[in-house]
């Protein structure tokens, strides 16, 4: 059982780590912060180091967040999937892998992704991602009755493929080209 104090200590800290995945998400690592994260969690900026040894292990905690909630969004794609066929397929993984949205909350999403590869702590999250968007792959591919030579693990590869290429080419609708690439690989 806990007191009340320790109840507001628990809240705080994730009130702290749900303002970093907020900031991660909206302004890459480099727009975290402590005193962005305080002002994101509405708390005072001496909160980050009371509850956190670092603001790299607060970090840490917010793009595992931000994971967490990725994985979460596939695996209720993978729930919503009901079809059967490539096609089915395709659109339920390119629902699993892409955020919700329009195009510019697609490329801010893989904005941070590439951003992420210079700091270690985002990056290392990320690594620990990958599995669960690879387990969602094959539970699509299941659901869907597809059988593919391909390994789920290179059907995300065409998927982040065909989406950085339709966000550095500007098309209009990136998740239609997620979603070609996939049908044509399946």
């Amino acid at each position: 059982m806990t007191t009340p104090q320790q109840d507001r200590a628990i809240a705080k800290r994730a009130l702290l780590i749900e303002g970093g995945a907020e900031l991660i998400q909206t302004d890459g690592p480099s727009g975290f912060t402590a005193r962005a994260v305080a002002a994101k969690a509405g708390v005072a900026l001496s909160a980050v180091t009371y509850y956190f040894a670092s603001v790299d292990d607060l970090l840490a905690l917010s793009a595992a967040e931000v994971c967490r909630q990725w994985a979460d969004a596939a695996q209720e794609a993978v729930r919503r999937t009901n079809r059967r066929g490539s096609s089915a397929a395709a659109a339920a993984i390119t629902a699993a892998l892409l955020p919700p949205g329009d195009t510019d909350d697609v490329l801010c999403r893989y904005e941070q992704l590439l951003a992420a590869a210079r700091v270690a702590p985002v990056a290392n999250a990320l690594t620990g991602l990958r599995p669960a968007l690879v387990s969602a792959i094959e539970q699509i591919l299941t659901r869907c009755q597809v059988r593919t030579r391909l390994s789920a693990d290179l059907i995300l590869c065409v998927a982040d493929g065909a989406i950085f290429g339709a966000l550095s080419e500007r098309r209009p609708d990136p998740r239609a080209v997620v979603r070609d690439r996939l049908t044509e690989a399946l």
